[in-house]
């Protein structure tokens, strides 16, 4: 802990700041009786702005300038420790330690947030030095004042949970985690770039402290409190998380007999890989390299007991469910064994027999370990009750799901899977991904009695053994069909699989989506700002219609003018006149292809109304007419334009241009009248 002389110089340098600007507030509360000032900061709407009181200002500034000559008598005489932490509540109110000054100044907005934070400053010397001695009576004062502090760290750049975990103290420790809410997971100060996660180990100002970043589970199983340990572990502590010195709170109990035992009785060391070490890292989804540590497994259809596959059948399981982006999956398999052939669905992990008496051999498959870690597979949660009360007996091939509001006709149905909902899947998924044996859940829909998931044997029971079952996971399924190759569309249970092409949804797709999404969203918002101009017409994908061969985007048609022809491609009037002749005939085209396109809409539409015995309404057809003749009028005008002799070729050319803006006015009602017969 710091020198109790330096402690008391820096809570001498506080009091005296705290003295100071109550002062203050004194003086201007008196002037508010006045009329003049407010000083209650959470009604002032210019907090942050300066003041146009002349008197205000003054006392801002006398105050302004006694806070730096405190200041300055004062820092000098801290230690290190005790001058940065000063320094960095400072800095967040503009002090410069260089120039010795505040470099905004005060107003009466922002003194009482000032005055809250230096007297909140103060009593955490007391508090952090409570927490680290055991005094529960001086934190709970301090959280109660300042609820804000819980997670932050004091001057010893410690928690409040740390300092208590580490020292031992219970029953303070269990108040923080259970009363107060602080996070078990909340880190001790420490470097800006560790905390973002970056290599910091080359910077000529680190320092490898091991108290930096810890947690209480680190503290903790460093002095060697098991007890303390088991609380925090079973109150979500994470075993992962490393500090400064990149130790683990694993790594700080290796020492210690009864930390390592707890560790290797409440988490998965492996399945099938044969190992007596503690894990050091969580399950990421980062990893490509597949592992396989699993047991398959199956459970004939009215048994309850699960049995092994061979060896070389669990082979054949492992390699059909790794599929690499050129490989087909295949949604079934087939298993050679003395007793016959079997057919192994991967959608429904389910095995059955390929003779007559197929039926007879139905059977439940899992694969009993991770579907990151073997797979790189994300996974849908199923439990299996094998006992309960009150159940139904009768096994069922369908799927169900647990319900997630009260039904009370529900009755479980034995043998038989229900999916979990997402938020029990959710706990699944972090218990599997940090590596934990053991969770506890109550599945308040279902029953009242808490359970207990063993995920080192794929099990649940309650407390006193009248409810049991199983739990295993299917690989999460999405359509893999040519419109969705760089998509991820979910199939859901009910769905029909045709046309789909259902394929696992792995890690690497995931990726790979996201990275189109991200390089997608860049090239659209470059091309919109590239090309903003051509859009002022407020095209969008309605204006846009699909035949078999082409797209016909009417905002594509270009009118080209002689100067554009002839200043592009520098040729004589001749020769403009006959690009213009050919251009203005493919806009012809287009125009008839729009016209075109615009009969069959009003086909389209007529025989929907037929088949609704309705009449398309008169208006709309009246307005089609019309655009119908003006195109017909414009089209002839054209040909007329184009038969025009050289020596009246620039008059014709203006009566051209104005035609070019008559297509770009007719262009906005034609996009409304296919928007209104569409609809």
């Amino acid at each position: 802990m710091a020198n109790a002389e330096d402690e008391a110089r820096l809570q001498s340098c506080l009091k005296t700041i705290i003295e100071v600007v109550e002062e203050t507030m004194k003086k201007l509360s008196g002037q508010e009786e006045s009329g003049h000032f407010s000083v209650d900061g959470a009604l002032d709407t210019n907090i942050y702005t300066f003041t146009l009181d002349a008197e205000e200002e003054a006392l801002m500034e006398k105050m302004k300038t006694e806070l730096e000559e405190i200041l300055s008598q004062n820092i000098s005489r801290l230690s290190i420790l005790s001058r940065k932490y000063l320094l960095d509540f400072l800095y967040q109110h503009s002090y410069d330690y260089k120039s010795r000054e505040f470099a905004n100044p005060f107003n009466c907005g922002i003194l009482k947030a000032f005055l809250n934070d230096v007297q909140q400053m103060l009593a955490s010397l007391k508090a952090f030095q409570g927490a680290f001695n055991g005094i529960e009576g001086d934190v709970k004062d301090f959280l109660k004042r300042f609820p804000t502090m819980k997670d932050r760290p004091g001057l010893w750049g410690t928690t409040l949970l740390y300092s208590a975990a580490r020292n031992n103290h219970a029953n303070l420790v269990r108040y923080l985690v259970s009363k107060a809410r602080c996070s078990v997971n909340a880190q001790n100060q420490q470097q800006i770039k560790r905390a973002l996660s970056k290599s910091v180990k080359d910077d000529y100002d680190f320092v490898p402290n091991p108290s930096a970043g810890s947690t209480a589970l680190h503290g903790a199983c460093f002095a060697d409190h098991v007890d303390i340990v088991k609380f925090l572990f079973k109150h979500g502590a994470d075993c992962f998380l490393r500090n400064h010195a990149d130790e683990t709170p694993i790594d700080n109990g290796g020492t210690k007999p009864n930390i390592i035992k707890y560790f290797t009785e409440n988490l998965i060391l492996s399945y099938s890989i044969k190992t007596s070490e503690l894990p050091y890292l969580p399950i990421r989804e980062e990893d490509e390299d597949y592992v396989v540590d699993c047991f398959w497994e199956y459970k004939p259809f009215k048994e309850q007991k699960w049995f092994p596959f061979s060896e070389l059948e669990s082979i054949t399981l492992q390699g059909s469910l790794i599929v690499k982006p050129e490989q087909e999956f295949k949604r079934e398999i087939h298993l050679r064994v003395r007793a016959g052939t079997y057919a192994v669905s991967l959608i429904e992990f389910l095995r059955s027999g390929k003779e007559v008496d197929f039926t007879q051999k139905f059977a439940w498959i899992r694969c009993r370990g991770s579907s990151i870690l073997n797979f790189n597979c994300y996974c849908l949660w199923q439990i299996m009750f094998s006992k309960c009360p009150n159940a139904e007996t009768e096994p069922l091939l369908t799927m169900l799901t647990i319900p997630t509001a009260y039904d009370s006709n529900f009755k479980v149905q034995l043998d038989s899977w229900y999916f979990c909902d997402a938020k029990t899947s959710a706990q699944l998924d972090h218990t599997m991904k940090y590596r934990r044996k053991y969770i506890r859940l109550v599945l308040s829909h279902v029953c009242h009695d808490e359970l207990l998931f063993d995920f080192q044997t794929f099990s649940f029971t309650n407390e006193n053994g009248s409810i049991t079952g199983s739990i295993r996971w299917i690989p999460k399924r999405i359509s893999n069909n040519p419109h969705n190759k760089n998509k991820i569309i979910g199939i859901d249970d009910f769905q029909t699989l045709a046309n789909l092409d259902p394929v696992p949804l792995t890690t690497a797709r995931l990726r790979h989506v996201l990275q189109i999404d991200d390089s997608m969203s860049i090239t659209d918002d470059d091309e919109l700002l590239k090309n903003e101009d051509e859009y002022d017409s407020d095209v969008d994908a309605g204006d846009i219609e699909d035949n078999d061969d082409k797209y016909i985007d009417m905002n594509e048609i270009k009118i080209l003018t002689l100067s554009e022809i002839m200043a592009a491609e520098k040729v004589t009037i001749e020769q403009a006149v006959q690009k213009l002749s050919e251009a203005n005939n493919n806009s012809n085209a287009r125009l008839n292809a729009l016209e075109t396109k615009l009969d069959e809409i009003h086909l389209n539409v007529m025989e929907q109304n037929k088949n609704m015995n309705m009449n398309v309404p008169n208006e709309i057809m009246n307005v089609q007419e019309k655009m119908i003749n003006q195109i017909e009028t414009i089209q002839k005008r054209t040909k007329e334009l184009q038969d025009t002799t050289t020596s009246k070729l620039e008059e014709k050319q203006q009566q051209w241009e104005q035609l070019t803006d008559n297509i770009r006015d007719m262009r906005t009602e034609m996009k409304k009248i296919c928007e209104a017969l569409e609809r």
